[in-house]
């Protein structure tokens, strides 16, 4: 039998990510998700993906999604389903921790969402909800 390494699970993304960000790609896996954006790729200014010089990012940020062949495979509302149990089950473990350990968690579900390390909500149709039905970001200290 082969052994399976964490960078096996990248599917070609940086895994210049913080250790935090490490075990949440490996958790997303068993959910049949994988990172499809770490600190590359185009995000919104003051990301968390970024490395930014003199604020402790370093890798804080990862987009979980499809292989491309899943993307093919896959129904919607198989992948919908998919990102809404990895989302619900990490934010129950968020939960357990008092959200420590958690800066946000978006995707959709509306309602399980952490901003600013806090819990909160997204309005349907707003951009920011809008640009996450289609993934989950993670973004972990």
């Amino acid at each position: 039998m082969t052994k399976v390494t964490l960078r096996t699970f990248w599917n070609g993304q940086p895994w210049n990510v913080n250790r935090r960000v490490k075990a949440t790609v490996k958790r997303a896996r068993k959910y049949g998700l994988v990172p499809t954006s770490t600190t590359n790729g185009a995000h919104s200014r003051g990301s968390w993906h970024y490395i930014v010089p003199g604020r402790n990012t370093a890798g804080a940020a990862v987009d979980l999604g499809f292989e491309a062949d899943d993307l093919r495979r896959l129904g919607q509302a198989e992948r919908t389903e998919r990102l809404s149990r990895f989302q619900r089950a990490e934010y129950a473990r968020a939960r357990r921790y008092g959200f420590r350990g958690y800066l946000e968690l978006i995707g959709p579900v509306n309602g399980l969402v952490i901003l600013g390390g806090r819990p909160a909500g997204l309005a349907e149709g707003t951009a920011l909800e809008q640009a996450h039905d289609d993934h989950v970001h993670v973004a972990r200290p």
